[in-house]
């Protein structure tokens, strides 16, 4: 027994000591059998985070552009001063030509929006299947 009334203990068995507080490092593969960082340290580092990240940038774009050709879709377009309507619901009656061209511009635009929103969203869909079976 020390004079503070601590126990003798050889610090080689315990770990490092500094001050009051036993630090034990050892690595997780003595452990677990896989390598990694220290005990206590987060494994998800390398490649597998990288593939997270850029998954979920993936899927956030695809939802923003399906978002964004939506709202375009809704857009009022006009021409000479006369409302056409939206891509999805065009003007009532007989409009003028010059309508027929916006429309047309406005509704390529919606459609290209929608369909790489949805080839982001389908790819990220798909990167997440793939990365889930490999690591099954």
């Amino acid at each position: 027994m020390a004079a503070d009334g601590s126990a003798d203990v050889d610090p080689r068995q315990t770990g490092r000591k500094f001050g009051e507080v036993s630090v034990e490092v050892r690595s997780e593969r003595s452990a677990t059998g896989q390598s990694g960082g220290a005990v206590g340290t987060p494994a998800g580092t390398g490649v597998g985070t990288v593939m997270t990240t850029l998954n979920k940038i993936l899927a956030v774009a695809g939802v923003a552009l399906l978002l964004a050709g939506l709202a375009l879709g809704f857009r009022s377009v006009s021409a000479d001063a006369t409302s056409c309507g939206s891509v999805f619901q065009p003007a009532r009656g007989i409009t003028p030509m010059a309508c027929d061209g916006r429309l047309n511009n406005s509704a390529t635009g919606v459609t290209v929006l929608m369909i790489v929103g949805g080839l982001a969203v389908a790819g990220a869909i798909t990167l997440k299947v793939v990365r889930d079976r490999v690591a099954a």
